[in-house]
Formats: C-alpha cells, sequence, structure tokens
C-alpha cells in the first residue's frame, strides 16, 4: 500500500486508502473518490443546491468511510458565494477533486451557470496521514457499521421527508396560478 521509497519527506501511496468525499443534505458523506482507487486520481461529480434560492453553498471535504460525514476527518472547506439561486436542485455545481500519490488534494467547484469558481489544495500534511492512522480510521468504521446504517437510514428518511415537504408546498403554492373549470 506504501511506497516505501521515501526520497521526498511526504509518504506515496500507490492506492488511495480511504475514501474522500464531501458533505451533503443531512450530513451524509458522499465519497467522490473511492477508497482503492489507483493514485493519482482526478474525479467529477455534480452536485445542486439544498434550498430553493441558495446564494452560496459550503463543501466540506472530509477522508474516511463512515457514512455520516461528521464522524470522518475533515480536510478542508470550500465557500462558493454569489450563486444565481433558482429552484431546490436547479443549480449545477461541478465538483472536482484530484488526488495525488502522496494524498495532497486539489478541490475545485464551479457553478455552472454563472461560471463561479473556487478551488483549493489539501496537503497530506495537514491530517497526519500514516498507516496508524489509516488502521484506526478502517477499524473503527467497521466497529461502528451497524450503529452508522441505522443513523444514515434516519438521516435518509428525514431528507425523503424534507423533500416531500417542498414539493407539498411547492404544490398550494401553485394551486392558486391553476384553474380549475
Amino acid at each position: 500500500m506504501v511506497d516505501k521509497e521515501e526520497s521526498e519527506e511526504r509518504r506515496k501511496f500507490k492506492i488511495l486508502p480511504l475514501s474522500i468525499g464531501i458533505e451533503t443534505v443531512g450530513g451524509i458523506f458522499t465519497p467522490v473518490v473511492l477508497r482503492g482507487t489507483p493514485l493519482p486520481a482526478k474525479r467529477h461529480q455534480i452536485f445542486t443546491t439544498a434550498e430553493d434560492d441558495q446564494k452560496s453553498v459550503e463543501i466540506k471535504i472530509y477522508i474516511g468511510e463512515r457514512p455520516i460525514a461528521q464522524k470522518n476527518l475533515e480536510i478542508s472547506r470550500l465557500h462558493l458565494t454569489d450563486l444565481p439561486g433558482g429552484p431546490k436542485g436547479q443549480p449545477q455545481i461541478t465538483l472536482s477533486i484530484e488526488v495525488a500519490q502522496d494524498i495532497s488534494i486539489e478541490g475545485e467547484a464551479i457553478e455552472q451557470q454563472s461560471m463561479r469558481r473556487i478551488s483549493i489544495h489539501a496537503d497530506q500534511t495537514s491530517i497526519n496521514l500514516d498507516e496508524k492512522l489509516i488502521k484506526e480510521i478502517l477499524q473503527d468504521a467497521e466497529r461502528s457499521r451497524d450503529e452508522d446504517q441505522v443513523a444514515l437510514r434516519i438521516k435518509e428518511q428525514h431528507n425523503e421527508a424534507q423533500n416531500l415537504i417542498h414539493q407539498a408546498e411547492g404544490i398550494l403554492r401553485d394551486k392558486d396560478k391553476i384553474k380549475i373549470y
């Protein structure tokens, strides 16, 4: 897993030892680059807003294997502002994450309509990733699997309920605009 030749100060990994992803609605960890991916790697994924007329998004990047974002290690944050707004789910934000063999990360978020963009660089040393920490994170994820699945189901059901409420509110708002004969 680790290339023992360390002519540089940083460790070199042949594969990504832990998944890298972001926190999405309800605090759910959504992997973007999966554990076991050969390095270097670059992945893109499209996300959207969680509320109507949302003018900014904060993208929290994590590394780990737990389905609840805050149970993983936060690497960095991107704050994309001055979004054009619009209905929930309409703005398209392309997130790109590039991971080097030393687990340094380049992240970029671009809102597709306005082309607003923000980028970050997170160095591996900011999380001090070593074999011991990787092993602890994997063991913790395994030990917590059942508890995490229950918490994930609750969060997903909450998100579904919120979406139904949002849809019902939209129908009620539009009801006055519809003429029934």
